[in-house]
């Protein structure tokens, strides 16, 4: 990683190494002060199908990023909301520090819109209160539904910058691998939940978030949990819609 790496959890908690260049932005997130990344995932069906977070920690391991505690707190149809109300998830919440809580519900392009915003407001209120950061995992529309997708993406980049969050943008991922043509699909059968490849191109987009290496260096079967990597051309795509989805604004990987 990149010497300036640790600027990313320190920009957000408003502090700055003696001498840091403050207009040099972070590319890769850098663990707390234990060295090891400890993680919560706070989510629903889209985050736990295919094992999505242990795809995340074998790609961490393969790279050499000390991963610690991951928990998944995620049940069916949950949105933020129901998550706030479950004691459960806020005694997880609490039961920090966590380096970062990645929060997600269901693509909000419309009528989830004021819960997305108000909840992560509140989810990153309370993370700070014991030393933690909120991520926002941004999500994707149905396959019926695909003109959300620009709304989709505004919504979660709103819910993030408005709250100093990270945002962690899959669903803008899955957008830009969609545009580019025919191949091995993102959706399961039910045209909403991820396929293998969908879940893997999610954990392909937070794992860039800490660390810069290239998708060719990874054993993408052992990642996946599966007997067979994607072909060569399939990763460079992935490659291609994990750089657009970073590079398509001005500023930083992971930042809103």
């Amino acid at each position: 990683m990149k010497l300036f790496a640790a600027l990313c959890l320190l920009a957000g908690l408003g502090l700055s190494p003696a001498g840091a260049d403050e207009s040099i932005p972070p590319e890769t997130l850098d663990p707390g002060a234990d060295g090891v990344f400890d993680l919560l995932f706070v989510g629903n069906s889209l985050t736990y199908s295919n094992r999505m977070p242990r795809m995340l920690r074998r790609l961490l391991e393969q790279s050499g990023v000390p991963a610690g505690r991951i928990e998944v707190e995620a049940l069916p149809n949950y949105g933020l909301e129901d998550h706030w109300e479950r004691p459960r998830t806020r005694r997880l919440l609490a039961d920090g520090p966590w380096d970062i809580v990645f929060i997600q519900q269901g693509p909000s392009a419309g009528e989830g819109r004021p819960s997305l915003l108000e909840y992560t407001r509140r989810f990153a209120d309370e993370a700070r209160r014991s030393g933690s950061r909120i991520g926002v995992l941004m999500v994707w529309p149905s396959r019926a539904r695909a003109g959300d997708y620009p709304a989709v993406i505004a919504n979660h980049r709103r819910a993030a910058g408005e709250n100093d969050a990270l945002i962690f943008p899959a669903g803008e991922a899955w957008q830009r691998y969609r545009a580019g043509g025919a191949g091995p699909r993102l959706y399961g059968r039910d045209g909403f939940h991820p396929s293998r490849l969908g879940s893997y191109l999610t954990a392909l987009t937070l794992w860039q978030c800490f660390d810069e290496g290239s998708f060719g260096e990874i054993d993408h079967a052992a990642a996946m949990g599966s007997r067979r990597a994607p072909d060569a051309e399939v990763i460079r795509r992935l490659q291609a819609a994990v750089d657009a989805a970073y590079g398509a604004r001005d500023a930083k990987r992971c930042l809103p």
